[in-house]
């Protein structure tokens, strides 16, 4: 009997090790206080996270963040835009992207582990993702919506609100689509003639000093899917 039990000990000291490992996991990955957002504009965005755990003791002692232009590489965990390698810290929020220059309409798919005070690591998350904005004046190629015949209120009485509208075709089923909106004033997108999103007279009231725009990810309803 004396000869197993170096062994049994060796068997229930792994098991626990193993116990802890499993019970440390990651949750909620933002970039920029956003879950998997479009239209980021900002070039070195922000990164974080929450870890998940049963023991209320433990504390992150070190992350590695992956980041790759493409989901299959990241799964085996290639990240060609940044591979932070181990990072010694307990910082999980607005951990800045430092890796390669994203490009205008990149994606960008990511994700962490992080190592507990007891050298524990965690599994890697569940990959997240998040979208560039069109970063640069040359990239918007659409024109306004105007009327040419728009009559100043210092020339005469002013006139109800005007109403503008724009329809377009395309003619080849687009593998991804996406809508960039930007104009002074409320307005609503439709789709097939199905309306986008469930608000009424987007944006909020907004300053005219600064441009604003908005995102839309519209792949299915593009395909002639009305969900």
């Amino acid at each position: 009997m004396k000869y197993f039990l170096p062994l049994l000990l060796i068997l229930l000291f792994s098991t626990s090790k193993c116990s802890n490992t499993n019970n440390l996991a990651i949750k909620s990955l933002h970039c920029e206080y956003l879950e998997n957002p479009l239209g980021i504009d900002i070039e070195t965005p922000r990164l974080s996270w929450k870890t998940q755990t049963n023991n209320d003791n433990i504390q992150q002692k070190a992350w590695q963040v992956l980041v790759s232009s493409d989901k299959a590489k990241l799964e085996n965990n290639e990240g060609d835009l940044w591979d932070t390698d181990t990072v010694f810290s307990n910082q999980s929020t607005q951990i800045k992207y430092a890796g390669k220059a994203l490009h205008s309409g990149q994606k960008a798919y990511w994700k962490v582990r992080i190592w507990d005070q007891n050298d524990n690591v965690s599994q890697w998350s569940k990959i997240a993702t998040w979208e560039m904005a069109l970063l640069n004046q040359s990239d918007w190629k659409a024109k306004w919506i105007g009327d040419k015949d728009f009559i100043k209120p210092e020339l005469g009485q002013a006139n109800p609100a005007l109403y503008l509208r724009k329809s377009f075709e395309i003619k080849d089923i687009p593998e991804n689509a996406r809508v960039y909106i930007s104009g002074l004033g409320y307005y609503e997108l439709y789709i097939n003639g199905k309306k986008v999103g469930d608000h009424v007279l987007s944006p909020n009231q907004t300053n005219y000093d600064k441009k604003q725009a908005e995102f839309f990810e519209n792949t299915s309803m593009a395909n002639g899917d009305s969900r």
